[in-house]
């Protein structure tokens, strides 16, 4: 499954009745959580400044991938999250907590 697919799962997740509103409480198989997550790494190339493309483009799936990496790496090793690991590349200095920020506005939290 690629991003396109998983940001669309995610986004009909939202909008089932008695769920959680927040994006980070929804799930997705670990082998479609991979599979999407090499998507995202092969759209970004490498370049951290893509990230507003893949905000733009898969808003749902991106802001998962924040709120996920942060639930599972949260009090392993320290207390830092790396998002680097997450989107495999640099986005430190970007716009990424922008992006992430109108996504909630989008998803109403």
């Amino acid at each position: 499954m690629d991003c396109r697919g998983a940001d669309f799962m995610l986004a009909r997740g939202l909008k089932e009745p008695n769920r959680s509103p927040f994006i980070g409480h929804l799930k997705l198989s670990d082998k479609i959580a991979e599979e999407a997550l090499k998507d995202a790494r092969k759209f970004l190339n490498g370049d951290g400044g893509r990230i507003s493309s893949l905000f733009r483009n898969y808003p749902y799936f991106s802001a998962w991938l924040i709120a996920n990496s942060l639930t599972e790496q949260y009090g392993k090793e320290g207390h830092a999250v790396s998002i680097v690991e997450c989107f495999g590349t640099d986005v430190c200095g970007y716009d990424w907590r922008v992006q992430l920020i109108s996504v909630c506005d989008l998803s109403g939290l």
